[in-house]
């Protein structure tokens, strides 16, 4: 539920200059989660049972009480009651979101009149509402395309580096190395968040994506290259660059498909069938996740498959994989407002022109009201 909603909520709640710092918010929570649980597994290396095992578990009963007072407190979605035909609480949970300002031209009345028009228009385009709606007529290619976003993140080699403590080990370096090295790793992430912050501001999403799948590919296929040691044997030296290079990727991992991943799914669906949309499509990656998480262990244990550094190879080719599709399927929503994005994906704009072609919102609102 928690990796359907909140980028949902993050979208409707927002206006389009802060949509995708917000949505890509969601992807840096994941990451410092992660880098306080390395935190603790290395404090933790050298405790003996049962505390080594007891605090990590103790550490998770603080994060539901601010959470909760936060999620009571914040207020519904503007786009949720619209739909719920609830228009005066939805203008009034839009006046708690937004602060009037005098050199500032924004009107409650026009926000509340837009979202109602998208809302119907969505409604005359697609009557059901249904799961189904989704795979159905334009909401197809959009259901496909968020699915494509989500697949990104686990294919572009992000399950392997979920494993890194564990394939620094198998690499060969020591124990408590891999664990700071793990340690690193996250925090490189959490500077990468940061600074896709940056870039997502003065790059658009779909260039954000191929830059970095084509950066990720290559980074991995060194790494498999580095596997082929010319006497067979394990070197440390060697070990130490498959790490340094395995945390590179997770700061260009965190600079581009991690976080944008979030902003893309929450963009490109249709205002009334999103949340489903997006429901589906993390569907689809938990569910891609399951080879996926049993054949990792697999690829990196020594006594199975044992491919250790050789595994880059796989995973440069799923980046490649990945790199296609998005070149070819996964168009430019930057600076689009809901209703642009509907009339682009309605007229089947080719998904490399949907940054140049130029949309007048006031006609197509004005031929809606003379329908």
């Amino acid at each position: 539920m928690f990796q359907a909603v909140t980028t949902v909520y993050a979208v409707e709640v927002t206006p389009t200059c802060l949509r995708g710092y917000m949505t890509t918010y969601v992807n840096a929570c994941w990451v410092i989660g992660q880098l306080i649980a390395a935190g603790v597994m290395r404090g933790m290396l050298n405790v003996s049972a049962p505390w080594s095992y007891r605090v990590p578990f103790a550490v998770q009963w603080f994060w539901p009480v601010p959470l909760i007072i936060g999620v009571y407190f914040a207020p519904e979605s503007p786009w949720w009651l619209i739909r719920q035909n609830r228009s005066d609480e939805a203008k009034l949970a839009l006046s708690r979101l937004t602060t009037p300002q005098s050199d500032i031209d924004f009107s409650l009345d026009e926000s509340i009149a837009l979202m109602t028009f998208i809302t119907d228009h969505d409604r005359s385009v697609e009557s059901c509402t249904t799961y189904r709606a989704c795979f159905r007529g334009v909401n197809l290619r959009r259901t496909i395309i968020v699915m494509g976003c989500y697949a990104a993140q686990l294919l572009d080699g992000n399950s392997l580096r979920a494993n890194s403590t564990y394939f620094f080990r198998e690499a060969g370096l020591p124990t408590t190395w891999s664990f700071n090295m793990t340690i690193i790793n996250y925090s490189l992430a959490l500077i990468g968040q940061i600074v896709s912050w940056f870039i997502i501001c003065a790059v658009g999403r779909r260039t954000i994506y191929i830059c970095g799948l084509s950066w990720i590919a290559l980074l991995f296929l060194i790494i498999g290259a580095i596997g082929i040691p010319p006497n067979g044997e394990k070197n440390l030296s060697l070990s130490w660059a498959v790490g340094g290079i395995l945390i590179i990727s997770t700061f260009v991992h965190n600079c581009s498909i991690g976080p944008v991943a979030f902003s893309l799914v929450s963009e490109l669906p249709s205002s009334l069938l999103r949340s489903k949309s997006i429901a589906v499509a993390r569907l689809f990656y938990n569910i891609l996740g399951v080879p996926i998480g049993v054949i990792i262990p697999y690829m990196i244990n020594s006594t199975a498959w044992g491919w250790g550094a050789l595994a880059g190879f796989f995973w440069g080719g799923t980046c490649l994989l990945m790199l296609t599709f998005t070149y070819f399927c996964i168009p430019e929503p930057k600076h689009r407002t809901v209703a642009e994005l509907d009339y682009l994906f309605e007229s089947n704009i080719s998904t490399r022109k949907f940054a140049t072609t130029e949309v007048q919102i006031s006609e197509i609102l004005n031929d809606r009201h003379h329908v």
